[in-house]
């Protein structure tokens, strides 16, 4: 992230660069979950988009301009990973999930979320929201959709919150 850059700051740049590029996509995840009135903080911004080449390209074209390079050893690529080739369409293929380092933040790109098919069953029933922080308005999956692949992931960090982001949801019991 840029020096002296928020995280609100940098979600604001990633997804002005979705969407200048005109990606079509669904914020999922954390900032998701905030969208809808989880309080907890999240340190990056998680994306299912639809998976055209077309849109995929687009996709890549915002990477790019993102500076994105790929999430691998910190120490060795601190700003990430940038393959010699750059970032195409062809990343993204065949891919379930790439998570990226760029100027504004980290940034990942989920094709296929767990206990999902991705974004056309996602944005099913996403509806548009701000994300916070931002004054962005972009489709966010519901929070049953937000729920689902978390309990569905079984990471110890989504188990950690499942309940506490369930109350704050609204879907308690």
């Amino acid at each position: 992230m840029a020096d002296g850059q928020s995280i609100d700051e940098g979600r604001q740049a990633i997804l002005a660069a979705l969407g200048r590029h005109q990606v079509r996509y669904v914020v999922i995840g954390g900032a998701a979950a905030q969208a809808r009135g989880w309080p907890e903080p999240t340190d990056d911004i998680d994306v299912t988009p639809e998976r055209s080449e077309g849109n995929l390209a687009r996709l890549a074209a915002a990477v790019e301009e993102l500076d994105a390079g790929f999430r691998v050893d910190p120490a060795r690529y601190p700003e990430g990973f940038r393959p010699p080739d750059g970032i195409d369409a062809r990343t993204f293929r065949n891919q379930v999930s790439i998570t990226f380092t760029t100027r504004h933040g980290d940034f990942d790109v989920v094709l296929i979320p767990d206990g999902t098919s991705g974004y056309e069953e996602i944005i099913a029933t996403a509806t548009p929201e701000r994300v916070p922080g931002t004054g962005i308005v972009v489709p966010v999956a519901s929070a049953e959709t937000i729920l689902h692949s978390k309990a569905a992931a079984g990471r110890p960090k989504d188990r950690a919150v499942i309940e506490s982001m369930r109350g704050a949801l609204g879907l308690g019991d």
